[in-house]
């Protein structure tokens, strides 16, 4: 009869039942790695741990049956923990307050509360599990490589402090569609295959590689940002618009914008223009200018660009395939290089040359430098006109645009006649549009009380502005 008694007191210790679907688990350091296998004998779905613990005992809840769905860590204090070597974790340490990797990956958890000094999450802490939502502690400073990446189901985030980041952390989050925090530096594959994803956090400065790639943005605003790492922005199936208000994009990395399908407008850079840009967008239309001192390879392959594109002075060199099959284009103006013929390859315009191997594409340049492009072996392979200067010429091709509000609609005056209007919403969502062949043009029907962005083409000159 002791006996009895006995265990029974002991199993209360640490695993008292608060109602019929509920578990309380009052933990010491090091001892919920014994007692894993007696809750796991419960059909209890939630899961509430109190008392300290240590990240001994934070590793032994990936053994948690399947049948848990929700974790409540609000009252426990998680405290330092450094193996001597005789528990098998020889080399491990970890400061208080901080989650291990992989605590609850590949778990059947959709929610947990974490406690309120929380210091870190380790990587991969939650990848895979079926967690739906998670406030992260104003406490948390650090964010481990991956911790919620492909968790499909997680739909909402909320951060209460300042966080730095790892990479990767909701990498093939599917159903997630935004964060609601701050961040300068969004890090490599931050975002990566986030499919439902409507916007960008804010206050962006520097973003990584392949930090959206592959994700559901519609439109992107990159107004602050200085930095795009590569493939940032690839392969993104819904992507239709790109502002860059101010341009202050002082790099670009390689394929920053490739491989996108609905992409149909893009400004110019004031910086490099990389290798693979814009390449396999077959819908964009880039700026009016391109004055990169290289425009990489097959930066603009496979895609419309323009029916006219101007090469500004910094322009030295045009790379393999830097216009590979853009056969759209048919006038090249460069002017404004006088002189400076830039390096280019037979084949930095592959697939343009005709049977005779000659370029059927109007080349503007100075009169008074026209020699010189006669006579290079590959730039005297196109249709060679001379024009009287490169600021008549370059003038000749801009338009001033401008775009205002009126009540219950905009107002857009050019003085070229302008080819086409498009309206968004700041999410990109299409929600007006007109091609007026005129100077002058009014839509109606436009939200009042919403930041809206406005894109006109007019001529060579595309315009992008955003009204708030």
């Amino acid at each position: 009869m002791n006996v009895v008694t006995k265990n029974i007191v002991f199993a209360a210790f640490f695993a008292i039942p608060v109602s019929c679907l509920a578990m309380e688990v009052n933990l010491t350091p090091g001892k919920f790695v014994e007692e894993v296998i007696r809750v796991n004998g419960s059909t209890d779905t939630d899961l509430k741990l109190t008392g300290q613990a240590d990240a001994r005992d934070l590793m032994a809840m990936a053994r948690l049956r399947r049948t848990v769905t929700s974790v409540d860590m609000s009252d426990l204090s998680i405290v330092a923990y450094a193996s001597d070597g005789a528990d098998g974790n020889a080399g491990l340490s970890y400061a208080a307050g901080e989650i291990p990797p992989f605590m609850l990956f590949d778990s059947a958890v959709q929610e947990v509360i974490l406690p309120a000094d929380l210091s870190a999450i380790g990587r991969h802490a939650f990848s895979a599990s079926c967690l739906r939502t998670i406030g992260i502690p104003a406490s948390t400073r650090r964010i481990g490589d991956n911790a919620f990446s492909d968790c499909h189901d997680l739909v909402s985030v909320d951060v209460a402090g300042d966080v730095e980041w790892g990479a990767g952390v909701f990498r093939n989050c599917t159903s997630l569609r935004r964060i609601d925090c701050g961040m300068q530096r969004v890090p490599d594959g931050f975002f990566e295959g986030c499919s439902s994803l409507e916007a960008i956090p804010e206050d962006v400065a520097v973003i990584g590689n392949s930090a959206f790639r592959g994700s559901g943005l519609k439109g992107i605003d990159l107004t602050g940002v200085e930095e795009i790492g590569e493939f940032a922005f690839a392969g993104m199936p819904r992507l239709e618009m790109i502002i860059a208000a101010g341009n202050g994009i002082r790099k670009i990395g390689k394929a920053a914008f490739f491989n996108n399908p609905r992409l149909s407008g893009s400004p110019s850079w004031s910086g490099n223009v990389p290798a693979l840009l814009l390449a396999a967008t077959p819908m964009v239309r880039y700026g009016s200018m391109i004055d990169s001192e290289v425009i990489g390879v097959a930066a603009f392959a496979g895609t419309k660009v323009n029916d006219s594109i101007t090469l500004g002075p910094k322009v030295r060199k045009i790379e393999s395939h830097a216009f590979r099959g853009a056969r759209s284009l048919n006038t090249i103006n460069v002017a404004a290089l006088a002189g400076n013929v830039p390096s280019v390859t037979e084949e930095s315009f592959s697939g343009l040359e005709n049977e005779e191997g000659r370029y059927p594409v109007i080349l503007q340049v100075d009169r008074d430098n026209s020699d010189v492009w006669r006579e290079h072996p590959v730039w005297s392979r196109f249709n060679i006109m001379d024009v009287t200067s490169a600021v008549d010429k370059v003038a000749a091709a801009s338009s001033e645009i401008t775009v205002r509000r009126l009540e219950g609609g905009i107002e857009v005056l050019s003085s070229l006649p302008i080819d086409r209007i498009e309206v968004y919403t700041a999410a990109g969502t299409l929600v007006a549009e007109t091609s007026p062949h005129a100077g002058r043009a009014c839509l109606n029907g436009v939200p009042q009380r919403e930041v809206i962005v406005v894109k006109v083409v007019a001529a060579q000159t595309m315009k992008i502005v955003k009204l708030l």
